[in-house]
């Protein structure tokens, strides 16, 4: 009787919901992809409207979060006492060439601007609202430019509400799924109020200089999203598989015996690919890696020097691989692509209670491998944590033995 083998993955991956910046924290706001209620909403006055003596200009950082596709939604409004919102909104209309649009009470102001998307998903920009009281007007800076809009301020007392609100009439639901960190509110050239919104938990939100701390509903917190490991899916293979990362699709390919399945990181959804070459068998040790520069998938087992190329488009493995005699000689050994050669590198394994120091280099464009002599100390070893750079790999910890 033949024995099955089913292999249970556990996607759990450190994702932040924006791409990774050189300050990973901020405050992301769930939007239309969650119901009403769920969606975050920011109040930086929560006891009293905040007041200033004169002009004062509101500043924070913005981002958006890639994968949805709607992005429509209020990214701040502040209300005076006159019962007058301003508002900024984000308008996805793909007719619009000015996607962000400034409201002053009910009417669409003369300030309307756009940010490059892919600009948004990949960096922060700084967003700047000043009131300024002696001219009587509002100037936007944004992306390098400004914009101004005639206003009559007749107090200077507001509250500032990011994303959602409950605030009596002047509740909003519609938020984009967005990033914010580092809002600011600056009076004669002095920061008055300062919220870097770094928080790792919770719904109370620090103001740094005069304790007027915010709250939030529904946060959705980067520093934290940097910090704890999230499940993201479970679900089983028939049989032994192996995993290759495509980086510039953001997407996990797991191969299977029967089946390509690709988990994208973005839209946290799967798919699945049957083979039309039949059943590829796969053994213990096999490894998958995928090269983006010839948008190839490639399954290998070193013990046979034999590396199956997939055809996406005809869905098929070009190779099999022989039954071996044993187990083997390679587990858990790390790899890396090597774009100045075009080459796949494999360091140490396991196996045959022998530990390897061996580098194999598989060469891409003319399908050979190498062993390669490496000059220095490298202990034999496996389960090593491995970083590529530009000229190599930088290779720490492990367990094995000289001898």
């Amino acid at each position: 009787m033949g024995l099955k083998f089913y292999t249970a993955f556990l996607l759990v991956l450190l994702i932040a919901s924006a791409p990774v910046y050189s300050q990973s924290y901020g405050l992301g706001f769930a939007g239309h992809e969650v119901v009403q209620d769920k969606r975050t909403a920011l109040d930086l006055s929560p006891e009293r409207p905040l007041c200033f003596d004169r002009s004062f200009e509101l500043s924070f950082d913005l981002s958006f979060m890639p994968g949805y596709a709607d992005h429509f939604g209020y990214i701040f409004r502040l209300i005076d006492q006159e019962k007058r919102n301003i508002d900024l909104i984000y308008d996805m209309r793909f007719d619009e060439n000015k996607h962000f649009k400034l409201i002053v009470g009910d009417k669409i102001s003369d300030i309307a601007f756009d940010i490059d998307t892919n600009k948004l998903y990949k960096n922060w920009h700084t967003l700047k609202l000043k009131f300024d009281v002696d001219r009587q007007e509002l100037i936007m800076f944004a992306d390098g430019k400004y914009y101004k809009q005639k206003v009559s301020f007749k107090n200077n007392c507001y509250k500032i509400f990011l994303g959602a609100n409950n605030y009596k009439d002047f509740s909003v639901k519609d938020v984009p799924p967005m990033n914010i960190k580092d809002v600011r509110i600056t009076e004669n050239d002095k920061v008055s109020y300062y919220w870097p919104l770094d928080e790792k938990g919770g719904t109370k939100v620090t103001e740094k200089i005069k304790g007027k701390d915010g709250l939030v509903i529904n946060p959705i917190w980067i520093k934290k999203m940097h910090h704890d490991w999230e499940l993201v899916k479970t679900f089983s293979v028939k049989g032994l598989a192996s995993v290759a990362l495509n980086a510039k699709k953001e997407s996990l390919y797991v191969v299977t015996e029967d089946s390509l399945i690709t988990y994208n990181v973005v839209s946290n959804g799967l798919s699945y690919m049957g083979y039309s070459s039949g059943k590829q068998r796969l053994f213990a040790g096999n490894q998958s890696i995928y090269d983006a520069g010839a948008d190839k998938l490639f399954n290998f087992y070193i013990d046979q020097k034999l590396v199956a190329d997939f055809n996406f488009a005809n869905k098929t493995w070009d190779k099999n691989y022989i039954t071996p005699d044993v187990i083997t000689n390679y587990w858990h050994p790390n790899k890396f692509y090597s774009a100045v050669d075009s080459s796949l590198y494999m360091v140490g394994g396991y196996g045959q209670y022998t530990y390897r120091r061996s580098i194999e280099r598989y060469h891409f464009p003319d399908k050979k491998w190498t062993t390669i002599k490496a000059s220095g100390d490298f202990t034999p070893r496996y389960l090593s944590a491995l970083g590529a750079v530009k000229d190599g790999a930088y290779i720490l910890g492990g367990y094995g033995s000289a001898t």
